[in-house]
């Protein structure tokens, strides 16, 4: 299905914290049918 493993789909279902690697992300674009940019969002500290 997506390629991720179900603890971090839990974890990101949950919104809790995941350290992505760029091919994770990768991942969850392709499952959506977006680009990695269309499900970043820039948060100012």
């Amino acid at each position: 299905m997506s390629g991720l493993s179900t603890a971090t789909i839990t974890k990101l279902t949950k919104g809790e914290h995941v350290d992505l690697k760029l091919s994770t992300l990768e991942k969850i674009a392709k499952f959506f049918g977006c680009s990695v940019l269309d499900i970043l969002e820039e948060v100012e500290d």
